[in-house]
């Protein structure tokens, strides 16, 4: 049969802010042993990339006396980093290509623009005559109908007899007017689509050669790349061969002397780097873990906290929480988390007890299950004291 804690307002919010305050204790020790993996990775990755170098020295110093299984190791090694060397030549041959189709094409663009640009010219040009020709054509006869209607007589009784003919006259440089304005509207249009023509071409012509520009770039250093490669093929795959020989060596193959000796410590460090590695990996899955409940516990406790704050200001009935068992066993779980990751010194050089403990605590202890069934329990039993006000 299930059993409940009961609290009253304000301790369960002291509570939540004690849980809440013991998951950001158990992340700042995470993070002390975080401090340390890396200030440790660090000092083991110089001393394995020292002993790469080493190896290979030794390796390449006597390579007729390795052993037959470590020399079909090397060769496999080899020929597998050949065939990546060949297929990035192959792909860097294919980019190199496309960079150069695009130049070429933005250059091809680029002529065109100007070529168009130059066409318009002329065409603009004699639009903008003819226009300016009419335009002063309608002047001279809007002048010569001016012209007309001053010489015909108002006095005496000119006013009269020629008002018709002023009123034609009138009518017809109206008329004229109009055209010329309409005509002059055009003539700005003209000029417009000149200055709007020249402006967008300037304007691409800028994209196009910064685009040229640097696809040209690029296509020079990866067409360098490529004949880098392609002329120090069967060196660099010799090289990288011996590489990934000592970086993915789990166990030291049967080889006297130095080379022996030498091949065995590069395998203790594989062992001490992956190590390290996998440490690195269960603190970031922890921490993130622990910065989501940490988050989590932050805006419960805020909650509770209104809920109390409404109890204090209109004087409401005292509340109380009873809290499930299962929400107490959960929250309980900090200490003894915080106990398991205290000693980071200890921790720090042991990378693979410190992920084996913390997985099996987490799997147990802090599953996702464990925390939403936690933190509904927990609004539940305060929604049940609330709903007392009611």
């Amino acid at each position: 049969m299930a059993t409940t804690t009961k609290l009253r307002l304000d301790r369960f919010y002291r509570y939540v802010s004690d849980s809440s305050g013991q998951v950001k204790a158990v992340f700042d020790e995470i993070e002390e042993i975080q401090y340390q993996f890396n200030d440790l990775l660090a000092q083991e990755l110089e001393r394995w990339k020292e002993q790469i170098g080493s190896c290979i020295l030794l390796l390449d110093r006597n390579p007729s006396e390795l052993s037959g299984d470590l020399t079909r190791l090397i060769a496999t090694k080899r020929a597998e980093e050949h065939r990546k060397l060949e297929d990035e030549i192959k792909s860097l041959a294919e980019e190199v290509g496309t960079l150069r189709k695009q130049a070429d094409a933005d250059l091809l663009q680029a002529q065109k623009e100007i070529d168009a640009l130059r066409s318009a010219n002329p065409e603009l040009d004699a639009r903008e005559e003819k226009l300016k020709a009419q335009i002063a054509d309608l002047a001279d006869q809007t002048e010569a109908l001016a012209d007309q209607r001053r010489s015909l007589s108002l006095f005496p009784f000119g006013w009269l007899t020629n008002m018709g003919k002023r009123r034609r006259l009138g009518k017809q440089r109206s008329q004229l007017q109009n055209r010329s304005e309409a005509l002059l509207l055009d003539l700005r249009k003209v000029r417009e689509e000149w200055v709007k023509r020249k402006k967008d071409a300037g304007a691409s012509q800028t994209a196009l050669r910064q685009r040229w520009e640097e696809t040209s770039v690029s296509a020079s250093q990866t067409q360098a790349r490529l004949d880098y490669l392609a002329e120090n093929i069967e060196e660099l795959s010799r090289r990288r061969g011996l590489e990934q020989t000592l970086i993915t060596m789990d166990q030291a193959p049967q080889q006297g002397g130095d080379v022996g000796a030498a091949l065995a410590e590069m395998v203790k460090l594989n062992h001490s780097k992956a190590a390290y590695e996998q440490g690195l990996r269960t603190v970031a899955e922890v921490l993130g873990l622990l910065k989501g409940l940490h988050e989590g516990s932050n805006r419960f406790m805020q909650s509770v906290g209104k809920v109390y704050e409404e109890q204090r200001r209109y004087d409401l009935k005292p509340l109380t929480v009873h809290l499930p068992d299962y929400v107490v066993e959960f929250q309980s779980s900090w200490k003894p988390f915080r106990k398991l990751v205290k000693d980071e010194k200890y921790l720090g050089r042991h990378p693979l007890e410190f992920s084996r403990q913390v997985q099996e605590f987490t799997e147990k202890h802090l599953s996702d299950p464990a925390i939403e069934r936690a933190f509904v329990g927990m609004g539940e039993a305060l929604k049940r004291a609330t709903d007392k006000w009611k």
